[in-house]
């Protein structure tokens, strides 16, 4: 009996250390699964948004990974940025100024300009709303027929020296003759409708789209006229200062017969007391169609220049229509072509 209690005991006695031994297996086990485990962060956003997060930074560059570590900042903007908006700013006070000088003066007026080279860019566009950039342009028309002439050259359809001697006269002393022989014989073989209709299509081609022309020149009888816009004037002479009209050699050969005009009362006479020596000059061509002439036309002023000056070079066209006087007209020209100078000078000496 006694045995037999003593065997019940040791049965008790084991199954009591087997269940503590388990309890004390199970808070190890516990213990090292609490270790293993990485504790759940709550973050702000999805799960796919911190995963994508992870992943771009695994897959980042050393200088991107380190761009994603930092805080973030306002980047302030540039100093090129800065300096856009400053020449827009200085665009749009010139432009006004330039309005508020025409405004006093008679007629319709249509003024573009724009700088090549200088410290502040400008480029200004100004014309009638009412009317349209399109105006009557008197000989500025041979400005798109020279360019003409000297295309066909360039494909073969025309013969150089078929013009040399005549395109010359055109320009320098506005020779009418000259022109209509161009168009008529050179350009329409003997038509002069079709020497017209020559010079317009070219223009068409070549952006210039206010230009067309519909009379020869002193042809005032006829229902047609000639039309141009200072735009496609600035467009044209800008295309002759960067040699790329037609090709470089004969947007030098335009050049030097501009730099010879040998009319000089506009645009070039108002910087007659600015401009020194060789280190400055213009390149221009003029047009005008006095009262006198046809009083049923109307009468236009106007003049195509590229200015070269010590502190950078520009392009201003001027066209007017509709004034009152030729004289009075050209006074204007000349006074808004000093106060254009002096006030590029000011600004990027």
């Amino acid at each position: 009996m006694k045995h037999k209690r003593l065997r019940i005991l040791s049965l008790l006695l084991l199954i009591l250390i087997a269940a503590e031994s388990g309890m004390i297996f199970h808070k190890i086990l516990k213990k090292e699964e609490s270790a293993n485990t990485i504790p759940t962060i709550q973050a702000k956003g999805s799960r796919h948004q911190i995963d994508t997060k992870v992943t771009a930074l695994k897959e980042a560059t050393p200088e991107e990974a380190h761009s994603e570590k930092e805080t973030e900042k306002i980047i302030p903007q540039s100093s090129q940025t800065e300096k856009k908006q400053t020449e827009k700013i200085e665009q749009s006070q010139m432009t006004q100024l330039i309005e508020e000088k025409i405004a006093g003066y008679d007629g319709v007026w249509s003024v573009y300009l724009k700088t090549k080279g200088m410290k502040t860019e400008e480029v200004c566009d100004i014309y009638s709303k009412e009317h349209g950039r399109s105006m009557k342009s008197a000989s500025l028309i041979k400005l798109f027929v020279m360019e003409t002439l000297y295309d066909s050259v360039a494909k073969g359809t025309v013969q150089g020296e078929t013009i040399e001697g005549l395109v010359q006269p055109m320009i320098t002393v506005s020779d009418n003759t000259a022109c209509n022989t161009l168009v008529t014989d050179v350009l329409g073989n003997g038509n002069a409708d079709e020497g017209m209709a020559a010079v317009t299509w070219y223009a068409q081609q070549n952006g210039y789209e206010d230009t067309s022309m519909g009379r020869l020149m002193l042809s005032y009888q006829t229902e047609g006229d000639n039309y141009t816009s200072a735009k496609d004037c600035a467009a044209l002479l800008e295309k002759i200062y960067d040699g790329t009209c037609v090709n470089t050699a004969d947007s030098s050969k335009m050049l030097s017969f501009l730099q010879n005009q040998e009319r000089k009362n506009k645009i070039p006479y108002g910087l007659q007391t600015r401009l020194t020596g060789e280190q400055e000059w213009t390149a221009n061509k003029t047009g005008e169609i006095a009262e006198a002439e046809v009083p049923e036309k109307g009468m236009v002023e106007g003049d195509a220049a590229i200015v070269h000056t010590v502190f950078g070079d520009y392009i201003l066209c001027i066209l007017v229509n509709d004034m009152g006087s030729n004289a009075q007209t050209q006074a204007e020209i000349q006074e808004l072509s000093g106060w254009i100078y002096d006030y590029l000078a000011a600004k990027n000496r």
